[in-house]
């Protein structure tokens, strides 16, 4: 989904923009996080079959990209990484990086 999609498919209430709002300042997110988050809350409303994102569906959103921010900073910390795909394989695996 491009930024005009993002635009067009996922208007939100006042409500729900001020969760994203207060979110992006309080937690420092960049625009493209802001723009993952949109389409995660997107997502969370279409498999509820709902045709607006709903505030509880935004907050759901930034806990989930909270802890997906906390899950790369303790992997950073614990030097760690996710490598490639291996050949014919379809699972990543973690390694530890050696520097």
């Amino acid at each position: 989904m491009g930024s005009l999609q993002v635009i067009q498919n996922c208007q939100l209430s006042a409500e729900g923009n001020g969760y994203l709002e207060h979110a992006m300042e309080e937690m420092n997110f960049s625009a493209r996080a802001h723009d993952r988050i949109l389409k995660f809350a997107r997502t969370l409303a279409d498999l509820s079959g709902s045709l607006d994102i709903r505030p509880n569906e935004i907050l759901e959103a930034i806990q989930l990209r909270s802890l997906d921010r906390k899950l790369f900073t303790w992997l950073a910390s614990m030097k760690i990484s996710c490598a490639n795909f291996e050949e014919g394989g379809n699972s990543p695996h973690l390694r530890r990086e050696t520097s």
